[in-house]
């Protein structure tokens, strides 16, 4: 089971998931071109693409998704309870639903609630006969059930959308702030943290650690890689010897995970 993140960041967000039978991609913010772009550089057009997987409705995850139902072809997968508002939002006629968990070619894939300001947004973990790959990617506060959830994943993508001073020192107004903090907004990169630290304890699988959504106006990829590998190195850990850690960027796709 691959994974590679094709651009990640507050204007929009994109991932491909690879087994043996299928190429999936897990939401699609910004453009089909931009899709089709980062899809050119491993040597992959858009016509190997299986399915899309949404997590929620909220632009910066569906904006292409119109035209991708328009001249792709490609069918849209969404959670049962967001599926109408994702429809809404996009216009898409053809949305196939998912509830915990569905069969698609030979990978299963389940999902798990979020806790974020859309109409409902879930997380997904890809499952085929070589592992897992888990993706949690917009959620205020640290999902019921998170460490059992991604316990089987080797690879694993996690929001680490804010560090807290920068967003509380920013210019963003007092209710978008609140907003970020909230249980319904973005989990920072402390939060972020305490998931990996929680995961390794718990001697899950995982292996590689990519830090995603990251804000470009209350993050840095510095401090959100720092803030992990300072956690790593307090279990005894070390980056690129243990575990591999990466930021997913906005402008740049990641290295492809296996």
């Amino acid at each position: 089971m691959k994974f590679t993140s094709l651009y990640s960041g507050s204007k929009g967000n994109c991932y491909l998931i690879q087994s043996k039978e299928a190429n999936v991609l897990v939401d699609c913010g910004l453009s089909l071109a931009m899709i089709k772009e980062r899809l050119a550089e491993m040597h992959l057009s858009f016509k190997c693409i299986s399915a899309v997987f949404v997590t929620h409705e909220h632009t910066d995850h569906v904006s292409a998704l119109p035209q991708l139902e328009l001249f792709e072809k490609v069918p849209i997968f969404a959670h049962e309870k967001g599926a109408k508002a994702i429809a809404e939002k996009t216009m898409c006629k053809s949305i196939n639903t998912i509830g915990a968990s569905l069969q698609f070619k030979d990978m299963t894939v389940d999902t798990i609630s979020c806790s974020h300001d859309a109409s409902f947004c879930c997380g997904y973990r890809f499952t085929d006969q070589t592992g897992s790959v888990g993706i949690i990617a917009d959620t205020g506060s640290l999902p019921v059930g998170i460490v059992e959830f991604l316990s089987p994943c080797k690879t694993i993508l996690i929001e680490s959308n804010h560090d807290e001073d920068m967003l509380m020192g920013g210019n963003y107004p007092y209710k978008l702030k609140q907003r970020i903090l909230s249980e319904k907004g973005h989990l920072s990169n402390k939060q972020a943290g305490q998931i990996i630290k929680r995961l390794v304890e718990n001697k899950c699988a995982v292996k590689n650690i990519v830090l995603g959504h990251v804000s470009q106006n209350n993050n840095m990829p510095e401090l959100a890689f720092y803030n992990v590998v300072k956690i790593l190195e307090n279990m005894g850990l070390y980056e690129g010897k243990d575990l591999n850690v990466c930021v997913a960027l906005q402008d740049k796709r990641s290295p492809t995970f296996e």
